[in-house]
């Protein structure tokens, strides 16, 4: 997410160019399982693209405590949300634009 300074022709010899990288908004991840490295990949590359994301588990109470702690340790709630487990939460999260 650097700035990266691109070349200015010569014509312009006070002239500075450079590329600024903006995040594209936030992501909504629909898991199956999150200790698969295929599922993890989504959030991987959200972050690394400067997004913010929200994760929706398979719908087992277990894996809500184990996703939730796995990812608070390593991430604000604010950049990485796991939300609830339950089936009419997974629906309103697939309607979500």
């Amino acid at each position: 997410m650097r700035p990266c300074r691109r070349r200015v022709d010569v014509s312009f010899p006070a002239g500075k160019a450079q590329v600024l990288y903006q995040p594209l908004g936030s992501s909504g991840i629909m898991s199956l399982e999150l200790s698969a490295v295929a599922d993890l990949m989504p959030l991987a590359t959200a972050i690394a693209a400067g997004n913010r994301a929200m994760i929706k588990p398979l719908n087992l109470p277990e894996d809500d405590g184990a996703s939730r702690a796995m990812l608070g340790e390593a991430f604000a709630e604010e950049q990485v949300a796991v939300a609830s487990v339950g089936p009419e939460v997974g629906a309103a999260f697939r309607r979500c634009p």
